[in-house]
């Protein structure tokens, strides 16, 4: 994983080294021509690498956008309004459960990772991003709780009321059970091919078709600007 540990020479040696090794009777004018022609040669070099880059780079997000769109034409998904409800269970601290919820969401309750191949869209094993995203979220959500019960195991005291509000298992348990249920609602098809070096799914470097997030940002500065926030309901 690591790259091998670099071995550095000073300046000073590096310049008295190449004074000892100097060969005797060579004109200035012809070292200066070597180092003109050893810089063109060089620079065609850069060039030539840079072509065959960038050439590749485009190819592969070209493919990777290829495929995506792909992914949203192939597979016959229906789009129908559904009101989101909060489902305590996804939410919960998993070690309060012998079997967890969440493998319910995935195919196979999770037996097989997710993983698919595909004659058209995934010749390589694949899964879709929003899989990925899921895992991620549960992750994120098996390390808070870990972080909570690590904290009340040394404190001695299960009470959470001295916790910040926006950090507590409550407010907690609401955002990841939204942010699940948004992830699945959106369903990004997107392909990701796994990478057998990591055993899985890097995420990133994969082409994904985005909304416009900055326009989106924009369109509601501008909103803002022109008709407020709006006022805050009075208490009743």
């Amino acid at each position: 994983m690591f790259a091998k540990k670099t071995r550095y020479t000073s300046l000073d040696s590096l310049n008295r080294d190449s004074n000892e090794e100097a060969l005797p009777g060579i004109s200035i004018a012809h070292v200066r021509r070597g180092i003109f022609s050893f810089k063109c040669v060089l620079a065609i070099l850069v060039a030539v690498s840079c072509s065959i880059v960038s050439f590749y780079v485009g190819r592969r997000g070209t493919q990777s956008s290829q495929q995506c769109e792909s992914s949203m034409s192939t597979i016959p998904l229906a789009i129908e309004p559904k009101t989101l409800t909060y489902q305590r269970p996804f939410a919960d601290d998993p070690a309060l459960r012998q079997d967890d919820i969440w493998d319910t969401m995935f195919p196979n309750n999770g037996s097989r990772g997710g993983y698919f191949s595909h004659p058209t869209i995934a010749p390589q094993r694949s899964t879709f991003s929003v899989f990925h995203q899921l895992h991620c979220l549960h992750a994120i959500r098996e390390a808070y709780y870990d972080a909570v019960n690590t904290s009340d195991s040394r404190h001695s005291h299960s009470s959470h009321s001295d916790m910040a509000s926006h950090t507590s298992p409550a407010h907690i348990r609401h955002c990841i059970d939204l942010i699940r249920q948004g992830l699945m609602c959106n369903a990004d098809t997107t392909i990701e091919v796994k990478d057998e070096e990591i055993n899985g799914v890097r995420g990133f470097g994969t082409v994904h078709q985005c909304r416009d997030w900055s326009g989106l940002v924009k369109w509601t500065e501008q909103t803002q600007t022109k008709y407020g926030v709006g006022a805050r309901p009075e208490a009743v």
